[in-house]
């Protein structure tokens, strides 16, 4: 005949679950972000635009004339025919 012993694990402290059998736990992690094929080109653009000096210039260039800097201080063709007492032009 086999003996039955009483195991007592009530103050038993494992830092965690103290289990008597299977524990099956689940952890979700997000999936880390992708990069775009659209986002990795334009990455490889800004760095070949960094470092070619004629693409810098050109660059430069079209700012000059995006930025619409005006020599009389007046921006904008309707703006420059009130200002020249030429409204009458405006349709």
């Amino acid at each position: 005949m086999t003996s039955q012993r009483t195991i007592n694990q009530k103050s038993a402290n494992a830092g965690k679950n103290i289990i008597a059998g299977d524990n099956t736990e689940h952890h979700h992690y997000p999936a880390p972000a992708q990069t775009t094929v659209v986002e990795k080109l334009l990455t490889k653009l800004q760095q070949e635009m960094e470092q070619n000096a004629q693409v810098r210039a050109m660059i430069d260039e079209l700012l000059y004339y995006y930025k619409r800097k005006s020599h009389d201080g007046v921006d904008g063709l309707q703006a420059k025919l009130e200002k020249g007492q030429r409204t009458h032009e405006i349709e």
